[in-house]
């Protein structure tokens, strides 16, 4: 009889032993329970994590950088587009500029200064200037009288010998720039001359008929 429960005891022991996720740690001579085994799982699941963490901060490292190239990319190509337009602008003033000069011929004399127009030898290219812008002033002045008389309703003989004076200053103008030019000269050759003389040409007659002829010797 008691043999037979020694040996009930110890085949209930063993399936005790079985059924339960117990294990027998050799160094320590204890029993190893499932929620130290829990928990050494949830660290190896912690570690897990941790690595995914590492991971999306990699990724997102990643795109700030992919995202700073490009802007950089962006602001380049934008830099680059900015000073070939610029360029362009530079480059057809240049055109523009090389253009009306050779249309001006030897009337580029009116690039001299004052002093020189007034100390120049009469047949140089800049006395010429010099006579042309002498004979503006005074088909303006001459203008200018002209105007004042119609203004004050003076005698139609005042009014007539003004007018003689206007057209007579004029064709004294037109002389004077013909002798100073070499080429065909029109509108706005006159125009960019007299701006380099300083002389204003708004509301005036056009006294410059189309394609004027210059003189022909360089």
């Amino acid at each position: 009889m008691e043999k037979t429960a020694k040996k009930l005891c110890i085949i209930f022991l063993a399936l005790l032993f079985v059924s339960a996720p117990y294990t027998f740690d050799l160094n320590s001579g204890t029993l190893v329970f499932p929620e130290a085994q829990a928990k050494n799982g949830n660290g190896n699941g912690g570690n897990g994590n941790s690595g995914g963490q590492g991971n999306d901060h990699g990724n997102s490292s990643a795109d700030q950088s992919a995202g700073q190239t490009q802007g950089q990319a962006n602001a380049h190509a934008h830099s680059h587009g900015l000073g070939l337009g610029q360029g362009k602008q530079g480059h057809d003033k240049g055109l523009s500029e090389g253009s009306i000069s050779s249309k001006l011929g030897r009337l580029n004399a009116a690039h001299a200064s004052a002093t020189a127009r007034a100390n120049a030898a009469p047949h140089s290219a800049v006395g010429r200037i010099a006579a042309y812008e002498e004979a503006v002033y005074a088909r303006q002045e001459a203008q200018a009288q002209l105007e004042a008389l119609i203004a004050a309703n003076a005698a139609v003989e005042e009014i007539t010998a003004a007018r003689d004076s206007v057209e007579q200053a004029a064709q004294l103008e037109a002389e004077t720039r013909s002798a100073a030019a070499n080429k065909n000269i029109d509108k706005e050759v006159v125009e960019a001359v007299n701006d380099l003389l300083g002389i204003e040409t708004h509301n005036e007659p056009d006294q410059a008929p189309a394609d004027e002829p210059g003189e022909t010797t360089i």
